[in-house]
């Protein structure tokens, strides 16, 4: 993960640019991801468990039986997530207007909200160890003033190819200040150490972050700030 100083000047925002979410891509990200192989592969460690430890069979029983009131809340909770991942990236489209960026997406009933311009504080570019191999990216935003209904405003870009990342940031970041800001970005999001002109993090931080600490560092942008 890096980061960038952006610029602070606010040039006419971009009428007609838009990122958007495929329904097939949405549905592939969600088997793509750890708590649906955690369901897919929780049988076969089942067993396992049972051909390397063999148990009487009433033992298993017995104990299916008293675990059962642990597992259902933990794969209803599951669900409960997939379904709100469908819900949430079905029909997302998110475009700049002139009150600031418009989100629309549902599936039994369309949501639309409004994120006033000047309100995100954040910008997060997510991408899981399963989606590098497609490079997918996943794209939320903070916004100030939305506390409570966070979850609504959040999500920028559910899963989407890296162009349609970057385009879904420039709705928020119109000017990065940087004369190539989608080569920038795109070195941020998979650069190593120094490249590109980055500020490296230090080896200590191997202590704290011993996978990611060499994908880490910092840049200000070479335009005005």
């Amino acid at each position: 993960m890096a980061c960038l100083a952006v610029s602070r000047r606010r040039p006419p925002r971009p009428s007609a640019r838009c990122s958007h979410s495929r329904l097939g891509r949405l549905l592939q990200s969600i088997v793509l991801s750890w708590p649906f192989l955690w369901i897919c592969s929780l049988p076969v460690w089942i067993g396992l468990a049972v051909w390397i430890f063999p148990v009487d069979i009433n033992q298993i029983v017995a104990v299916a039986g008293a675990s059962l009131f642990t597992v259902v809340p933990v794969i209803f909770g599951l669900l409960g997530y997939f379904w709100s991942r469908i819900t949430t990236g079905y029909g997302f489209r998110a475009a700049i207007s002139q009150d600031g960026i418009r989100l629309r997406h549902g599936l039994l009933e369309t949501r639309r909200q409004t994120v006033p311009p000047g309100r995100v504080q954040a910008v997060q570019l997510q991408q899981s160890l399963l989606w590098r191999r497609k490079d997918w990216w996943r794209v939320t935003i903070n916004v100030a003033g939305y506390q409570e209904d966070q979850e609504a405003v959040s999500t920028l870009l559910p899963v989407g190819t890296r162009q349609e990342a970057l385009t879904a940031l420039w709705l928020v970041l119109p000017d990065l200040g940087d004369p190539d800001p989608a080569g920038t970005v795109s070195l941020a999001l998979s650069g190593i150490g120094d490249e590109g002109g980055f500020t490296a993090a230090s080896t200590r931080a191997r202590l704290f972050d011993p996978l990611q600490w060499r994908y880490r560092g910092s840049r200000r942008p070479s335009g005005p700030c």
